[in-house]
């Protein structure tokens, strides 16, 4: 769509009394209004406005994929990587004008409509003075939820410094996985809660990705694993530690899990505390709380290199409702049946490794075999142990019978 744009500005010695931007076309509307006090030492305030924008009716945004394939048809042309963004500011930082410039800029738009994606309710206001930029307040809708934000830009020395504080309340990450704005494409989906400060240096990305550290917390209610199968991945631990296991608990040779062909694994909730540093993204107590039936629990480390996509996380399935049968497993040893061989207080636990990148994740599980004989073994010694004291106890009881019969004869 073709938009039509009307400007009106009043100048004045030593200021900009009036400017005003109007820009209509189908589904767009924009106005913008200010004003400039002093040329010398400048005092602007702006505000943007509008009762509704569909920037794809107005453009046409490359897709992704377009985007990959240019890249790689295209040798000539700097990469963003190769880019000094940092020096492309030094004419700001040396210019005495800018330096002595203070400014808002506020920001009200009923809605945003951009490569598909809705965003509504956009309200934000930023000041300017001696080159430090403050996000005093920013909110808006987005995939159902709704995010708020305040931070600070700093450009005064050669590396600029940021920092930033995110809130994000109810965004269903399914729908954002949908869009062309996929962050979690490889990851999760559900609903999500995050919130997280974080700071930083250089706009460069090496350096930025470098230079970032941060801490915060998620919570995503009613999740799902994108590309890692939890059930497949459990059955398989089970089942290919069996011979390892049978090899110490000969009772358990040639045995193996019937587990269901499918297990689908919802959650509750996955929650964790992170921190990043050093280009890690780093949750410690990680945490997916299956529905009732409906899963295996998980809990442990993860951790994510932001520069390589490097993924490795520690984890313990829990089987608490039982979904891969592994706890009815039982053994017989000398007329004795050991029951729950492999599970700990009614509850299977494997331990996983998950290595590889977010895109391609790798399981490895090398640790279950020896996790699951421990149990094993436990149990089977736990089982002789009561054995031996009920047949102590028995035979307490029978020599009582004999004394008191004696006594009372």
């Amino acid at each position: 769509e073709k938009p039509v744009v009307d400007a009106v500005v009043q100048v004045r010695p030593e200021r900009v009394e009036k400017f005003a931007l109007t820009m209509k076309a189908p589904g767009n509307d924009l106005r913008v209004t200010g004003s400039v006090q002093s040329f010398k030492a400048p005092k602007v305030n702006f505000e943007i406005a509008s009762k509704g924008m569909d920037l794809d009716r107005l453009m046409k945004f490359e897709t992704k994929a377009e985007a990959a394939g240019k890249a790689g048809g295209t040798k000539n042309g700097p990469s963003s990587e190769s880019v000094d963004f940092d020096a492309m500011l030094e004419p700001v930082r040396k210019n005495g004008i800018l330096k002595k410039a203070t400014g808002v800029l506020t920001v009200n738009m009923a809605a945003v409509r951009l490569m598909n994606v809705a965003i509504s309710s956009i309200q934000s206001r930023m000041s300017m003075r001696q080159l430090v930029f403050k996000l005093e307040k920013f909110g808006l809708g987005v995939f159902g939820g709704k995010v708020g934000a305040s931070g600070t830009v700093n450009v005064q020395g050669k590396a600029p410094t940021y920092s930033l504080n995110v809130d994000v309340s109810g965004a269903d990450l399914r729908q954002a996985v949908e869009s062309q704005f996929a962050p979690f494409k490889n990851t999760l989906v559900g609903k999500g809660f995050f919130k997280m400060g974080v700071s930083g240096k250089s706009f460069n990305p090496p350096a930025a990705k470098a230079n970032l550290s941060g801490q915060g917390n998620m919570r995503v209610e009613g999740a799902r694993f994108n590309t890692i199968d939890i059930g497949r991945v459990a059955a398989e631990a089970v089942n290919k530690a069996m011979s390892d296991v049978a090899a110490k608990v000969p009772e358990l040779r040639g045995k193996q899990l019937a587990a269901p062909k499918a297990v689908e694994s919802e959650y509750e909730s996955v929650t964790g505390n992170f921190t990043i540093q050093q280009s890690v993204f780093s949750a410690p107590d990680f945490f997916a709380k299956a529905l009732p039936n409906r899963g295996l629990d998980i809990r442990g480390r993860t951790s994510v290199n932001l520069v390589t996509d490097a993924l490795e996380a520690d984890w313990e399935l829990r089987d608490t409702y039982n979904a891969l049968n592994a706890r009815d497993m039982s053994i017989k040893i000398a007329d004795q049946v050991v029951p729950q061989i492999l599970a700990k207080d009614g509850v299977v636990v494997l331990p996983v490794q998950v290595r590889g990148s977010v895109f391609d994740p790798k399981v490895t599980y090398t640790s279950v075999p020896e996790a699951l004989i421990r149990v094993a073994l436990d149990n089977i010694k736990r089982s002789a142990e009561n054995r031996a004291k009920a047949e102590v106890q028995k035979a307490v009881q029978n020599e009582a019978k004999k004394l008191f019969k004696g006594l009372f004869k």
